[in-house]
């Protein structure tokens, strides 16, 4: 996931398999610098904007925390 890109790899998918592996929360702007890097992101010169929508898009399942802090709606183990 980390390396690579594929078609059924959504950026819903992404962030939130992202927010998994760093405790079920995170700032956008930790988003941002962790994905950066993602032949995704490469992809698309606007990530930022796409990683921002993807959180918006989904509210029921990305819980604001205020401060640009969304965690995900279930505990991470």
């Amino acid at each position: 996931m980390e390396k690579q890109d594929t078609a059924t790899l959504t950026w819903h998918h992404l962030v939130r398999l992202t927010m998994e592996e760093h405790g079920g929360a995170a700032k956008l702007s930790d988003l941002y610098a962790i994905l950066e890097a993602h032949p995704k992101a490469k992809a698309n010169a606007h990530y930022k904007e796409r990683i921002r929508a993807t959180v918006y898009e989904h509210p029921s399942q990305y819980v604001s925390r205020g401060d640009g802090v969304y965690a995900l709606n279930y505990e991470v183990a």
